[in-house]
């Protein structure tokens, strides 16, 4: 059995977590008698436990154990105005004192269509649903259906929900790396129905490529066991060296080791 070395960094960050969260640790213990995997939303996990948050005002978010942090992720955009936000907050309240739920179409549910559409250029038509893998599954059954064909091309590491046919394992899809045009025109065959494109890979780190499209591996791991990033990151060949130095100059300022 191979056990993976944790780099002293890392574990004086994990036990600072433990040290500093021990209500969310308890909320997680619960939460895995009664929930697979101890959540409902598998992105969210992380180890040792996530974050059990409480309450949420605008930016700020505050988890079990009174602790603040600032929310740059907003519920990956669909809370632009942040949690808890007065006007927001008015508007639902006096939407719940008409009725929230109803078995038929409603009234606000046409204005909003129509105020999607004349913002979107693209969206001729508007079907509401409950989940971003509903959208994507009705997505694919209609490029299937007005296309004739049946595979899907996705890209590595990208996400389009958590049901068939859009998951890498199943035999209908062929995924590529991302940022690879080569690999997407030899995948382009004519069996396609629908190319499925993320705005941003949200489940592996950008790879940088220089001029040529090689890529360029950023030696992280070297940077956390002590090297210096200065000593590890080299600014050749890149095709926007001013990003790299940007890189370079967080990493160094957040860098802790002896110079």
């Amino acid at each position: 059995m191979t056990t993976t070395r944790v780099p002293p960094v890392v574990a004086a960050l994990v036990a600072e977590f433990r040290a500093r969260t021990p209500g969310s640790a308890a909320a997680f213990h619960r939460a895995t008698a009664v929930l697979p995997g101890g959540e409902t939303r598998s992105v969210t996990y992380h180890p040792p436990y996530p974050v059990i948050l409480a309450e949420g005002h605008g930016a700020e978010l505050l988890d079990a154990d009174g602790n603040t942090y600032l929310d740059l992720v907003n519920n990956y955009t669909s809370l632009i105005h942040g949690n808890a936000y007065p006007p927001a907050v008015a508007a639902a309240s006096a939407a719940l004192a008409g009725g929230a739920v109803f078995p038929s179409p409603h009234e606000r549910q046409l204005e909003l269509a129509e105020l999607l559409t004349s913002r979107v250029p693209g969206a001729e038509r508007v079907r509401f649903t409950n989940s971003g893998t509903e959208a994507s599954v009705l997505a694919a059954r209609l490029a299937r259906r007005a296309t004739g064909r049946t595979r899907f091309l996705l890209f590595d590491g990208a996400y389009h929900g958590s049901s068939p046919p859009l998951l890498a394992e199943e035999p209908d899809v062929v995924t590529v790396p991302y940022n690879d045009v080569d690999a997407v025109r030899d995948a382009l065959t004519d069996d396609v129905a629908a190319v499925f494109v993320p705005d941003r890979i949200t489940e592996v780190p950008a790879i940088p490529r220089n001029r040529t499209g090689k890529k360029l591996e950023l030696p992280v791991k070297k940077i956390l066991l002590g090297a210096h990033p200065t000593d590890v990151i080299s600014r050749d060949g890149l095709a926007d060296p001013t990003a790299l130095d940007a890189f370079v100059t967080y990493a160094s300022h957040a860098w802790k080791g002896p110079r």
